[in-house]
C-alpha cells in the first residue's frame, strides 16, 4: 500500500479509493529476463502491471527505449482502451 501511496499515479486518490484498488490487484513476481507483456499482443485478460519493486526493461521493436522502477506502472492502455500494447 504504501508503494502505490507514493507513486504519482495514486498520489491524488483518497484511502477508500486505494483501498479498491488494493483489493483488486494480485501479486505477480517475475524471474529476471522474463518478458510480462509483448509488444502488438492484445489478450483477452487486461493486465495493469505496478512495480512495487526491482525494475523492468521496456522494448520497442526490439530496442530499449526505457527502464521502468518502482513505484512506476505499465499496461494501463490495455486495461482503459482495450489497445494492443505498443
Amino acid at each position: 500500500a504504501e508503494a502505490l501511496q507514493d507513486s504519482p499515479l495514486f498520489a491524488h486518490v483518497d484511502d477508500r479509493e486505494l483501498q479498491l484498488a488494493i483489493d483488486s490487484m494480485a501479486k505477480a513476481e517475475f524471474p529476471k529476463g522474463r518478458h510480462i507483456i509483448t509488444q502488438g499482443e492484445q489478450f483477452q485478460d487486461s493486465n495493469f502491471y505496478f512495480i512495487a519493486e526491482g525494475a523492468c526493461t521496456v522494448l520497442v521493436d526490439g530496442r530499449e527505449i526505457a527502464m521502468l522502477k518502482a513505484k512506476e506502472c505499465f499496461g494501463e492502455l490495455e486495461l482503459l482502451y482495450s489497445q494492443p500494447r505498443q
